[in-house]
């Protein structure tokens, strides 16, 4: 195939699905997203879901970078920070003001406290224990 036909098969392709960035159910109620790719019977390659997972983690260090006292914690700590913003996302993170409170004022193991005593414990505690205990131990 030439890359002509390439092109003019591709502009058929995306003129014919149209683009959707959430996932939507086609017209048979599969689960579909982008330019009609069946997340059911055909999912996603390794390569793209690298690629989603390094977006989405540039997404959740720039929320971090936000708050003035993230640059200032340990690496240990803006790990578990970082972690839990990927999990949670900008918005339910913000939701957290106890905890936001917490690491403004320096007190770790209160921040810690904040992370074990949120409804996210019961979606994750195994990832909140270890995001926890980073966050006191530093």
């Amino acid at each position: 195939m030439t890359y002509k036909t390439w092109v003019v098969v591709e502009t058929m392709i995306k003129s014919s699905e149209g683009l959707r960035l959430k996932v939507y159910p086609d017209v048979k109620g599969i689960p579909t997203i982008g330019y009609g790719r069946n997340l059911r019977d055909v999912g996603i390659g390794e390569a793209i879901a690298e690629t989603l997972l390094n977006q989405d983690m540039w997404t959740a260090y720039s929320a971090l970078r936000a708050y003035a006292w993230f640059e200032q914690l340990s690496e240990t700590r803006q790990a578990a920070l970082f972690d839990m913003m990927f999990t949670l996302g900008a918005t339910r993170f913000a939701g957290f003001a106890r905890l936001i409170k917490a690491l403004e004022a320096g007190n770790y193991s209160a921040a810690a406290g904040e992370m074990e005593s949120s409804e996210w414990n019961a979606e994750a505690p195994e990832r909140v224990a270890r995001d926890a205990r980073m966050m006191r131990e530093g």
